[in-house]
């Protein structure tokens, strides 16, 4: 009886297309927004809601649990999206479906709700705050440990914030290319840079739009995986818009490794797939994957001799030209003539004053050569770094420390292994406006205070790893955030007590919250450095970690430095307090968790969030 049970259950997951571990759930949200409080007539859509409605009925016929949203405003939208994630498990199946406006941000696509403000020229930063991330939604259904997460966006439609005769604010159409993380499928109802069409014509009596036309059959075709139906639906969108003049061709990207069939396995009459399917969109991308960080240009070049037409391959002959270019060399012979003082950045090797050099990213006998305290810049726009020593302390708090909370304990011995590098202060605006001059960052408030050498505030946890990946790409070296380990670590600087300098604090060691006094931010060279020459680890700003919030103690803490990423990722630890904090949010062990972007959870006011960062270090 028990082999007939376990036979059956077999049976069963495979009808889903994968055998499950657990008793596997389908949900799906599915929003549809056609009315836009603040924009014009011109900017209302016609067909997004019943795109929504036929979309979320075929999801019905299989077997998911459907969330529907009509119209929805922020507020109505982050409730919704709220009962979504609560409803999913580890190991569960999400989608999302969005139909409506959606416009590119530097770099990152955001979908509009429909009480998105109008917004002008200057406003990119309003209007990331009011508009829905496709990052932090697509991260916030992965921290919810999914197993297959589905995106799908009919979003790429005419910008409606495209001004006449001035500059507009996003793309002028379309929605941006972005990678979908492991065990994401995405797609587009357009490619980059194309608007998808409402319809064939004012005459065109069909009640959906030309992508969700297409897409519904396909939904509820047995035999198709993700891949397959997405180009079976690109194929069709395709055709359909060639017979008005107009080019529309769906975008799709995978990361799933297996095939997942939503509408069930194909059976052993139907053909396998041609082996020329090798070549497929998702083949090229799952291949860039392991490719993408190679320094071996053979490697690039066999990469694209194989998918020589595929928008992969436009990464690969970008990355093979980066490496000709051999902008910094890469191994420096064991001995050199140092070169000339007026010229720092040459291939020789510069030990005499690091912080004096001209800045340019290290070489490996320059990194090699770094002591702790040495200080070094990589770019005119960087972070100034320090090196900090290697070295074990006890983290968290006595269990008699004033205003102690108990997530600080127990104490536990932490061991950093070995020497990296910290930015000696939180990064400025004027940093952090560099990244927003090449595209790749939000323009971010500076909430009246000033902005130059203050440090940049408003940045959400996801904000800070864009400015991160910026830098890192900038450089060509390996920037990131501090582990909270690490973060307590610098701070301390080889003290025990709360504050680096001692156990009480007055307005002339930290920018804290007073009575009287308005909170604002300082410039970042304010005050007394650490004893490891960082400034401001207490107070003025709050820092961003790498950790998850994920436990309410250090049991199970992590004891070699590493960032603690197990449990509950949907809150992430903030750091030092802040101007606008009580002192007992400003010591060494004093922890702080919120969503990963606080603005998308009704937030309000200027953020005194920020970052500092680190480097890793070659041996």
């Amino acid at each position: 009886m028990r082999f007939v049970l376990t036979l059956m259950s077999a049976v069963m997951a495979l009808c889903f297309g994968l055998v499950s571990a657990h008793a596997e759930k389908r949900v799906a949200l599915v929003v549809g927004n056609n009315s836009y409080t603040n924009l014009p007539e011109a900017q209302q859509l016609k067909t997004a809601v019943n795109d929504a409605r036929a979309v979320g009925d075929a999801l019905g016929q299989l077997g998911f649990a459907v969330i529907r949203g009509e119209n929805l405003s922020r507020g109505a939208f982050s409730t919704k999206f709220d009962e979504l994630t609560r409803q999913l498990s580890p190991g569960d199946t999400a989608l999302f479906y969005f139909a409506g406006h959606g416009v590119t941000l530097g770099g990152g696509n955001y979908l509009l709700p429909s009480d998105v403000p109008s917004v002008g020229s200057g406003q990119e930063s309003l209007l990331a705050r009011t508009s829905l991330s496709e990052d932090d939604i697509v991260a916030d259904i992965q921290a919810r440990g999914v197993r297959v997460a589905i995106v799908v966006l009919d979003a790429c439609r005419n910008n409606p914030f495209k001004r006449t005769g001035q500059r507009s604010i996003g793309g002028e159409r379309g929605l941006g290319q972005t990678e979908a993380a492991r065990g994401v499928f995405k797609l587009y109802s357009a490619g980059i840079g194309q608007a998808a069409l409402d319809g064939l014509g004012s005459d065109d009596p069909n009640p959906n739009s030309v992508f969700t036309r297409v897409l519904v059959p396909e939904l509820v075709k047995p035999g198709l995986d993700l891949t397959a139906m997405a180009k079976e639906v690109g194929k069709e969108v395709l055709r359909l818009a060639l017979t008005i003049g107009q080019e529309q061709q769906p975008a799709y990207y995978d990361q799933i490794l297996d095939s997942v069939y939503l509408a069930g396995a194909p059976s052993s009459d139907q053909k396998s797939p041609k082996p020329n399917d090798a070549t497929s969109y998702g083949e090229a991308e799952r291949a860039w994957l392991v490719t993408k960080d190679t320094t071996d240009q053979t490697v690039l070049e066999e990469f694209i001799r194989r998918f020589g037409d595929s928008y992969h391959a436009s990464l690969a002959r970008a990355r093979l030209r980066e490496l000709q270019k051999d902008r910094v060399a890469a191994m420096v012979p064991p001995v050199v003539q140092p070169v000339p003082a007026t010229s720092p950045c040459g291939t020789g090797v510069v030990t005499a004053s690091f912080s004096s050099r001209e800045p340019c990213p290290l070489s490996a006998a320059e990194e090699h050569s770094l002591k702790p305290k040495d200080a070094f810049k990589e770019c005119d726009e960087c972070p100034e770094m320090v090196v900090v020593p290697a070295g074990s302390f006890v983290m968290g708090s006595p269990a008699d420390e004033k205003d102690r909370n108990s997530d600080e304990g127990p104490q536990h011995s932490v061991t950093i292994g070995k020497p990296f590098a910290v930015g000696r202060f939180a990064v400025t605006f004027d940093e952090w406006d560099a990244c927003v001059t090449d595209e790749a960052c939000h323009r971010p408030p500076d909430g009246g205070f000033g902005r130059n050498r203050r440090p940049v505030i408003d940045v959400s946890w996801r904000g800070a790893k864009t400015y991160l990946e910026w830098l890192s790409k900038k450089t060509g070296k390996n920037y990131r955030l501090l582990s909270e380990a690490e973060w307590e670590y610098v701070a301390r600087a080889g003290t025990t007590t709360p504050f680096w300098w001692g156990s009480s604090i007055t307005p002339q060691q930290a920018n804290y919250k007073e009575k009287g006094k308005d909170a604002g931010t300082e410039p970042v060279d304010s005050f007394e450095a650490n004893p490891f020459g960082l400034y401001q680890v207490h107070g003025n700003v709050r820092e961003w970690v790498e950790d998850c919030y994920g436990h309410d103690d250090y049991q199970g803490a992590p004891t070699n430095g590493k960032p603690w990423t197990s449990g509950d990722c949907s809150r992430r630890v903030l750091r030092g307090g802040s101007a606008e904090d009580d002192p007992k949010e400003l010591r060494a062990a004093a922890r702080y968790a919120v969503v990963s972007d606080p603005r998308k959870w009704g937030f309000r006011g200027y953020m005194l969030f920020s970052l500092r960062v680190a480097r890793t270090l070659g041996p």
